[in-house]
């Protein structure tokens, strides 16, 4: 089984050094790195250099954003299946790859492997379980603790449309299209929390309900807001803007009991 690792990057030089070095650190060997740079002005394609020996194709040009960077990536895959571990972002353990192929995750050719995720959020750790049966009402399935059959990944491109949630349209179209979805009790990365679907809280709720609305009714549309208004990161939204110390307590509460 050969994979293709795909990372994008746009002005962040450390943080792509860490992503880097996670992924050449892999016991598991048998994979492609692609490496899609933005066109950027600071150390990144220096760092990209330094490492070329360990990557097997990497471009650095403007692009139109993340999900045209990561459709690149897609096109020059070669490998049977894809995941995406984007710059700040690091795999878990050097053994990471290999206890899902040893645990035979890589079996079905058709169907979406993922895992769970530990997020960092200002230097604390918890661990984030994926789960299938959210995600109809919010991104319960991390696109970096995904693997994806490569064909399967060609055939249904990122839509460059959304310039947040383009990737909760491609699991929930896959949902749509009834592929099926395996997971693994793994936790496969390490989230730097902060990136730009956290801090854009609000286009990513107005992006998010386009895309929710595109496959499902009115009143199911209706129901989803209403269950936005219980998630984490727009009940954050809401305290930033009105009520800042509540938001640093509710955040202080969550990540003690995490």
């Amino acid at each position: 089984m050969k994979l293709s690792i795909i990372t994008v990057n746009l002005n962040n030089a450390a943080g792509l050094e860490k992503t880097i070095q996670s992924v050449i650190a892999q016991t598991f060997t048998d994979y492609e790195y692609i490496i899609i740079d933005g066109n950027s002005s600071d150390n990144s394609v220096a760092i990209i250099k330094k490492y070329a020996e360990h990557i097997a194709y990497w471009v650095s040009e403007p692009d139109g954003g993340i999900y045209q960077a990561m459709n690149k990536g897609i096109e020059r895959a070669t490998g049977e299946w894809l995941n995406f571990m984007n710059s700040g972002d690091t795999f878990c353990a050097p053994a990471t790859i290999q206890s899902l192929v040893d645990e035979g995750g890589f079996s079905n050719k058709r169907a979406i492997l993922y895992g769970n995720r530990i997020v960092n959020h200002e230097g604390r750790l918890a661990e984030q379980k994926s789960n299938i049966n959210h995600l109809k009402y919010t991104m319960s399935i991390f696109h970096q603790a995904c693997f994806v059959p490569t064909t399967l990944q060609k055939e249904n491109l990122f839509d460059t449309s959304y310039k947040i949630a383009a990737d909760y349209d491609f699991l929930y179209k896959m949902i749509h299209k009834k592929v099926e979805f395996v997971h693994s009790d793994v936790n496969v990365c390490v989230f730097l929390d902060g990136g730009t679907s956290a801090t854009n809280i609000k286009n990513q709720l107005k992006e998010r309900f386009v895309i929710f609305r595109k496959y499902n009714s009115l009143m199911r549309a209706t129901y989803y807001i209403f269950v936005c208004l219980f998630q984490r990161y727009y009940i954050c939204y809401f305290l930033e803007h009105y009520y800042k110390p509540i938001k640093q307590l509710y955040l202080k509460l969550r990540w003690k009991r995490s």
